[in-house]
């Protein structure tokens, strides 16, 4: 079952690790990536910490056939990204209720394990007739 989107695969996101409830994703900052000031932009960051906790939350639907959308997401920044460094984002589910799923995640700087930014996200569950 594909869980790779075309916008994952626009900004180079791959997935590494995939199980219910987990995920650990990974892509490598380009340069059209970077911000005005040559690092990765907040804004590549926050959607690759969206689409992480997203997927990580449709690990847990998608075999039903049911999916998931965003309610909400938080993310704090902690450091900076150049270019050519490689992020790893894992997830895992933080709470499964009937209607919603929310999960937590964090995306590292691969070279130094560095924490770059934590999220937490809140996706409503949709279940097509």
């Amino acid at each position: 079952m594909d869980y790779t989107s075309d916008y994952d695969r626009s900004m180079g996101r791959t997935i590494i690790t995939l199980n219910k409830g987990e995920l650990a994703t990974e892509m490598e900052v380009r340069e059209d990536h970077l911000s005005i000031v040559k690092s990765c932009h907040g804004g590549v960051i926050a959607g690759m910490m969206d689409a992480l906790l997203g997927t990580t939350a449709l690990t847990l639907v998608k075999e039903k056939g049911w999916f998931v959308s965003t309610i909400e997401f938080k993310i704090n920044y902690y450091k900076p990204v150049a270019l050519n460094q490689t992020l790893v984002g894992t997830g895992e589910v933080d709470f499964e209720g009937k209607n919603i799923i929310a999960t937590i995640g964090a995306i590292r700087i691969k070279d130094t394990d560095e924490i770059a930014a934590r999220g937490l996200g809140t996706f409503k569950i949709f279940r097509p007739k």
